[in-house]
Formats: structure tokens, sequence, C-alpha cells
């Protein structure tokens, strides 16, 4: 595999799988997240949570390649994280949001693997 040179790194990634990957990455601390406000917490920290989680889906990279209906999904999902994310300090933002963003991103690479020919199968443990 070649070895990434700084030049071609950037703050937050770019890619499709790559950047998805990172932004599932933020799954634990979202968990941290829903203890600390259930503790008393005030619920600006899920809007803290896309804050970091989203930074990763600027760098998306949706595939011209790939099926229409599956462009429009990725797309709709970058544009509703991102508007979460531009929500910080509002608390427009829930837990069941933050839910809804980490099955949709585990969906949407089942979604990549069916349309590269790849059976995918959800795990119990994810």
């Amino acid at each position: 595999m070649k070895k990434v040179k700084e030049k071609e790194t950037s703050e937050f990634g770019k890619g499709l799988t790559y950047n998805l990957a990172l932004f599932l990455a933020h799954q634990e601390r979202f968990f941290e997240y829903r203890n600390k406000i259930k503790s008393g917490g005030s619920c600006f920290d899920y809007g803290l949570w896309f804050n970091g989680a989203g930074d990763h889906l600027y760098g998306l990279e949706i595939p011209k390649s790939f099926p229409k209906k599956l462009q429009k999904r990725l797309q709709d999902f970058q544009t509703k994280v991102l508007t979460f994310r531009n929500s910080l300090g509002l608390n427009e933002v829930t837990e069941k949001d933050i839910v809804w963003a980490l099955r949709e991103t585990k969906d949407l690479l089942m979604e990549i693997d069916g349309f590269l020919g790849i059976k995918s199968i959800k795990g119990e443990w994810e």
C-alpha cells in the first residue's frame, strides 16, 4: 500500500468510506456525552458531538459512478449532519438525532458494499 505523504493529508480527511469511518469513530464519545447529560449535563453536549464528528463530512466525496439514489442518500446525510453540526449552542440536537446519524452511517456503508457486490451482514456487536 502506498504511504501517505505529509502534504497529502488534510485536517479532517477526504474520501468516502474513510470519512464515514472517521465520523463513526466518534461513536464512543456519544456514549460519554449521553452519560454526562443523564447526570445533569446539558443537551448542548449533543451539539458538541455533531460539531466534532460532522467535521469529517466536509471532505465527503460522493462518486458520480454510484446509483443516483445512493448519491442522493449520501448527499442528504451530509446535508442533515452538517445542519446539526452548525446548530451548536442552540440545543436543537437530540440524542435521537445522533442515534439516527450513527445508524444511517452504518446503513450507508452496507449499501455501498452492496453496490460493490459485497454482501454485508449486520453485526450483533456493532
